[in-house]
C-alpha cells in the first residue's frame, strides 16, 4: 500500500491518493500526516481516492477510524468537504457506513463516488 498527499490548489483541496489495500494502522497513521502537510489547513476540503486500491476494515475498524477522525474535528474543522473515490461495490458500501459513523457536526460533508471528475465537481470546482 502506498498513499501520496498532494495540494490542488485549483480545488483548494488535499488529494489523498491511496494505492494497494490500506488498513486501519494506515489509516490512522494518515490522520497525522495529513495534519503535517504543508498545505493543510483548517476546513481544507480533502478528496480520499482509493480508485486504484481497496480498503481493508471491518465493521469495527469503521467504527474506530471514524471515532478517531471525528475526534479530530477541531484540527480538521467543522466547516468541509471529504470526497471518497472508490471502485469496489464493497468499498462503496463500506464508505456510505463510514459516512453514517462519522459525527463532528452537520457542516462537514462527506460524500462516496466512483470517479474522481465527480468527486471535484461536488467539491465545488473543476480543474
Amino acid at each position: 500500500m502506498t498513499t501520496e498527499i498532494t495540494y490542488n490548489e485549483a480545488l483548494d483541496a488535499l488529494h489523498i491518493k491511496v494505492t494497494g489495500s490500506i488498513d486501519i494502522n494506515e489509516i490512522l497513521r494518515l490522520k497525522d500526516q495529513l495534519l503535517a502537510h504543508p498545505n493543510f489547513t483548517t476546513n481544507i476540503d480533502q478528496i480520499f481516492d482509493c480508485s486504484e486500491g481497496s480498503l481493508n476494515l471491518s465493521f469495527e475498524e469503521l467504527q474506530i477510524t471514524a471515532d478517531a477522525y471525528s475526534a479530530a474535528a477541531d484540527r480538521f474543522g467543522r466547516r468541509r468537504k471529504l470526497a471518497l473515490i472508490v471502485q469496489r461495490d464493497l468499498d462503496y458500501g463500506k464508505t456510505r457506513q463510514y459516512e453514517m459513523f462519522f459525527d463532528s457536526g452537520p457542516e462537514v460533508l462527506i460524500r462516496t463516488f466512483k470517479t474522481l471528475e465527480d468527486a471535484q465537481h461536488w467539491i465545488g470546482k473543476t480543474t
